[in-house]
């Protein structure tokens, strides 16, 4: 018994070509390997061991030389300069003026009075010594020096002391002074305490000027020195004559 070939019923589908068959496959193939491709790359973001060429290796570290920090620029600008403002000089302090050794005082009024006679008795015998009067002129003489209270030359004047032999003071002896104008001008020893404690001191004028003049010892109405001649100057640094008057008899008491 004959087989009969049995025939495939015939499809509305036109029959496949050889071509399109190879590339439909190989479109295959590329989509599967970029889906292969882009799995990996996604693993190896989130995992890096997985990352090819090393990536569990060691970083390499780059040596960064260091590099100077650039200074900040110093802008320089044309500031002006000050005018110079005078400083006021420094004030100085001023000079000590030397102080006189004894205080400044007002001249005392002088006394005029009449002197009686000399008389040509002699007072008492003097000892050891040929001097006529019991007290005289002390070795120093009529010494001229400034006025000792004023550094002014507004001054002129006689003054003095009088002591014993042994340099104690002896108050209330009259001193007379007589010249310049002055007749038996009186003052007592110990009146002018300043310059000494039997000091005493006539006034002559207000400026220093050239004079003559006398001074002597009283006691008891009668001269008990001799006559001691003063002669005043002009110059401010003579304007005070100064004597001292001391006993010359041994054991004298006034």
């Amino acid at each position: 018994m004959k087989m009969r070939n049995r025939v495939a019923p015939h499809s509305n589908r036109p029959p496949k070509k050889p071509q399109e068959g190879i590339w439909g496959t190989l479109t295959m193939i590329t989509l599967g390997l970029t889906v292969l491709v882009s799995i990996y790359y996604i693993a190896a973001f989130f995992s890096p061991e997985l990352a090819p060429f090393g990536a569990k290796s060691e970083p390499t570290l780059v040596t960064l030389l260091n590099t100077p920090t650039p200074k900040p620029t110093i802008a320089v600008t044309d500031t002006p300069i000050p005018s110079w403002t005078p400083q006021p000089s420094p004030t100085l302090r001023p000079t000590a003026t030397p102080k006189p050794s004894m205080p400044t005082r007002t001249p005392r009024p002088t006394v005029i009075f009449t002197l009686p006679p000399t008389p040509t008795e002699t007072l008492g015998p003097p000892t050891a010594t040929t001097h006529p009067y019991p007290f005289r002129l002390s070795d120093e003489g009529v010494t001229y020096t400034r006025y000792f209270f004023s550094s002014e030359c507004n001054w002129l004047g006689i003054a003095g002391e009088v002591i014993d032999q042994e340099g104690n003071p002896i108050t209330g002896i009259s001193v007379v002074v007589n010249g310049g104008g002055l007749n038996n001008v009186v003052t007592t020893s110990g009146n002018a305490p300043d310059y000494a404690p039997s000091g005493w001191e006539h006034f002559l004028d207000s400026q220093p000027k050239a004079g003559d003049f006398t001074i002597q010892l009283w006691h008891q109405g009668q001269p008990v020195s001799e006559l001691v001649e003063v002669q005043t100057s002009q110059d401010c640094r003579r304007n005070l004559a100064y004597l001292i008057f001391q006993v010359a008899w041994e054991g004298y008491t006034p």
